[in-house]
């Protein structure tokens, strides 16, 4: 979001307004020089198909649906790390035996990230979801039944926790498809997929489309410990 503060900065030659296009690759750098910081004010996804032809059968696009309806981008530098979540849109219709299906639209992100280090952005797409069962652990914040699922050490029952990068383990496939508990299973507060092979983009060059984003944000001259001055 661009606020009235960095308005001011940038009329007055403190600062401009500078845009950033990312896609084309599973990561792009932003370099900030020594001598500047940047904050990124907003951030514009536009829906993608991850796959090398629009013209799909059954099984092709329930391998999209699958494992390329979901597309996260993150966001990270020396000072912080933010990752969004994008479910793409698509428009379909049925052409014969097959499936004619055409991204449209776009996801618009208001931000205020600051950075004063240079900037990746990368890109990764969703994997099927896995129903790993546990128990909330006991040390976390959980109500008995019927209220909430309960926690270790209180009657509950066994629920799907959130997949976490933080460890190995939640990521094993099981290959039978069916739900199993696993020991120590790690829970965390958010979704967030992790870099392999299974959330890795295509090859580009052979996609019919791949991840564009707009990135906004505007470049103050000065170091980042002065901030206060600046502003």
């Amino acid at each position: 979001m661009l606020t009235p503060a960095l308005e001011k900065l940038i009329l007055c030659g403190k600062a401009s307004f500078n845009t950033f296009v990312v896609g084309g690759s599973q990561k792009t750098i932003l370099n900030v020089t020594d001598d500047r910081y940047i904050i990124i004010t907003d951030i514009t996804v536009f829906h993608h198909l991850d796959t090398p032809s629009i013209q799909l059968t059954d099984v092709e696009l329930n391998a999209l649906f699958d494992k390329s309806c979901i597309t996260q981008l993150s966001i990270f530098s020396d000072r912080s790390y933010n990752h969004f979540l994008i479910r793409n849109e698509f428009d379909l219709e049925q052409k014969g035996q097959n499936w004619h299906v055409v991204p449209k639209g776009h996801t618009k992100f208001d931000t205020y990230l600051v950075h004063n280090t240079d900037v990746a952005f990368t890109w990764l797409k969703s994997s099927k979801m896995l129903s790993l069962l546990g128990d909330t652990p006991a040390e976390s914040v959980g109500r008995p039944l019927p209220f909430d699922y309960g926690k270790a050490g209180q009657p509950n029952q066994n629920v799907v926790l959130t997949n976490t990068l933080a460890t190995a383990t939640p990521w094993n496939i099981n290959q039978t498809g069916n739900a199993y508990p696993l020991p120590n299973l790690v829970q965390t507060n958010q979704l967030q997929y992790p870099v392999d092979p299974g959330t890795t983009m295509n090859n580009f060059s052979n996609c019919f489309q791949f991840p564009i984003a707009n990135i906004n944000y505007v470049e103050i001259f000065g170091e980042l410990t002065n901030i206060s001055a600046t502003l």
